[in-house]
């Protein structure tokens, strides 16, 4: 799903379309770009919503053109 252009209030509300969507969903994962670094590759996949998740991390990585 895409995100709305609204970044007040939570993320998970932030979803284009129905919210039943990720409401059935056991986990959400979102990938965004890193705020320490908005210009350069680095990404960072979190989850926005957990409820089978002990202790939830995300992960970070970079885009890197294969050409």
């Amino acid at each position: 799903m895409h995100l709305n252009k609204n970044t007040a209030g939570k993320a998970v509300y932030r979803a284009l379309g129905s919210i039943a969507f990720l409401a059935a969903a056991r986990t959400v994962w979102m990938v965004t770009t890193d705020p320490d670094n908005p210009e350069g590759k680095r990404r960072l996949l979190t989850p926005t919503k957990q409820n089978v998740l002990i202790d939830p991390l995300g992960l970070a990585f970079s885009v890197i053109d294969a050409m």
